[in-house]
C-alpha cells in the first residue's frame, strides 16, 4: 500500500507542476497579445492622427489656393472698367515627335503633337511659363493639365559659336531627362530648340520645355501657407527626394539647385500629396538661365554659413555631394519652418538647439559634413535608421524653437 501511495503521490506531483506549467506559459501567452494589442492600436491611432494632420493641411492649402483666386477675380473685377481687353486666341505650339499622356477619367493613354493654352502663370524677359493641354478632341477625352517653359537666351556675334557648343551640351542634358523617368522626378514631356538669326549679327535661342503640371504647386509656397510639417510627412519626402538624388547619382547627372521651389507637389490616388524634385536639366542650362537675367541672383546675399562649403567664391565646385546640403537644408525647412535660416545662424546652431532625435540628428549631421568626400551620397543616407522608425517625432520634446507659422 506504501508503494501505491507513493506512485500515486508522484502522479499528482507530476501532474501539479504540469499544470503550473501550462498556466504560466497561458499567462504570458496573454501578456504578449495584450502588449501586441497595444501596440497595433497605437499604430493605428498613429496613422489616423497622420491622416488627419494629411486631410488638415490639404485644407489649408486648396483654402489659401482659392482664396488667392478670389481675390485675383476681386482685383480683375474692380478696375475692369479701365482695363483694355486682352482676348488673345490660345497659341498651338507643335513638336516634331509624337506625345503620349493619359486621360484624366478614363486613364486611357492619349496621342498628341501639340499643345495650347493661355494662361500665363510667369512672364519674365528671360522665361515665359504658361499652364497648357495637349490638342485632343474633347468630346472623345479630357487631356491633363500640363507645363510648357519657354527660355530665351540672347547671343551675340562674338559669343556665336561658344553658344552653339553650349546649347549641344543643353540639348544632351534635355534628351537624357526626356528618355530617363523616375517617380520622384518632374516627367520632362518632350522639348524642341529653335533659334533665331538678327540683322546685327546677334540671336535668339529658345527653349520650350514640356513637362508634368505640379497641381498643388511646390514645397516653398505649402511652407509659406503652413509653416512646419508634421513629422511623418518630412520623414517620408526626404526619403522622396533621396531617391530622386539617387536616380541622378545613377546616371551620372548632377541636379543644378536643390531647393524647396523646385520640390513640386502632386496628388497621388494612392500616397496623397506626394513630391518630386524638378528642373534636373543639367548644370549648363541653370548657368545660361542665370546670365540671360536682367538681375543674376547673387550668393553675397546669402549666408555663408547656409552654403555649402564647395561654393564658396575661391572654389564654387557642384558635386552630386553639394545636392546633398542642399537637400539637407529643405529637411531642417520642412522641420521647422521656411524661416529656418533667418532664425538660426547656421545648420550647426539648428543641431544643437532644435532637439532632434538621435536618429535626426544622426542623418542631419551626414548630410552637412563640411567635407565633400566625408559627405555620403543619396545611396547611403537612403539606409539611415531614422527611415525604419516605426515612431512618428523626429524631435525629443515638444517645446521647440520654431519659427511662427505664417497666418
Amino acid at each position: 500500500m506504501d508503494f501505491l501511495d507513493q506512485s500515486s503521490a508522484d502522479k499528482e506531483a507530476k501532474k501539479t507542476a504540469f499544470s503550473l506549467e501550462e498556466e504560466r506559459a497561458r499567462r504570458e501567452a496573454l501578456t504578449q497579445k495584450q502588449l501586441e494589442d497595444e501596440e497595433e492600436l497605437a499604430r493605428r491611432q498613429q496613422a489616423e492622427e497622420a491622416d488627419q494632420q494629411d486631410n488638415l493641411l490639404h485644407s489649408r492649402v486648396e483654402s489659401e489656393l482659392q482664396r488667392r483666386q478670389k481675390s485675383n477675380l476681386s482685383r480683375t473685377t474692380t478696375g475692369e472698367d479701365g482695363a483694355e481687353l486682352h482676348d488673345a486666341p490660345e497659341e498651338i505650339v507643335r513638336f516634331d515627335q509624337t506625345m503620349v499622356c493619359r486621360d484624366t477619367v478614363t486613364n486611357a493613354m492619349l496621342k498628341f503633337k501639340a499643345v495650347s493654352g493661355r494662361t500665363v502663370i510667369v512672364r519674365r524677359k528671360d522665361k515665359v511659363m504658361k499652364i497648357v493641354s495637349p490638342r485632343v478632341n474633347p468630346q472623345q477625352a479630357q487631356a491633363p493639365q500640363l507645363l510648357l517653359k519657354d527660355i530665351y537666351l540672347p547671343e551675340t556675334a562674338e559669343s556665336r559659336q561658344q553658344m552653339q557648343k553650349y546649347m549641344e551640351i543643353v540639348e544632351a542634358d534635355l534628351e537624357f531627362s526626356k528618355e530617363n523617368h523616375d517617380d520622384n522626378v518632374v516627367d520632362l514631356i518632350n522639348y524642341k530648340i529653335d533659334h533665331a538669326s538678327l540683322e546685327d549679327g546677334s540671336g535668339q535661342w529658345t527653349l520650350s520645355i514640356l513637362s508634368e503640371f505640379a497641381d498643388r504647386g511646390s514645397l516653398d509656397g505649402m511652407l509659406s501657407i503652413c509653416g512646419a510639417l508634421s513629422p511623418a510627412k518630412v520623414r517620408t519626402w526626404t526619403r522622396d527626394l533621396i531617391n530622386a538624388l539617387v536616380f541622378f547619382d545613377k546616371h551620372g547627372y548632377i541636379h543644378p539647385a536643390v531647393h524647396a521651389k523646385n520640390v513640386m507637389l502632386f496628388i497621388s490616388p494612392r500616397r496623397g500629396v506626394t513630391v518630386k524634385l524638378s528642373d534636373g536639366y543639367g548644370t549648363q542650362l541653370r548657368e545660361l538661365v542665370e546670365t540671360a537675367r536682367d538681375r543674376p541672383p547673387s550668393k553675397a546675399d546669402e549666408n555663408p554659413l547656409w552654403q555649402a562649403p564647395e561654393l564658396n567664391p575661391l572654389d564654387d565646385t557642384r558635386t552630386n555631394k553639394t545636392c546633398i546640403w542642399e537637400l539637407g537644408v529643405v529637411v531642417m525647412q520642412m522641420a521647422l519652418g521656411k524661416g529656418v535660416m533667418s532664425m538660426y545662424t547656421s545648420p550647426a546652431d539648428v543641431l544643437e538647439e532644435a532637439g532632434f532625435t538621435t536618429s535626426a540628428v544622426a542623418l542631419l549631421e551626414e548630410m552637412f559634413r563640411s567635407s565633400t568626400r566625408r559627405r555620403p551620397t543619396a545611396f547611403q543616407l537612403s539606409s539611415k535608421k531614422i527611415f525604419f522608425e516605426e515612431r512618428d517625432s523626429i524631435f525629443r520634446t515638444k517645446s521647440l524653437r520654431t519659427p511662427g507659422t505664417p497666418s
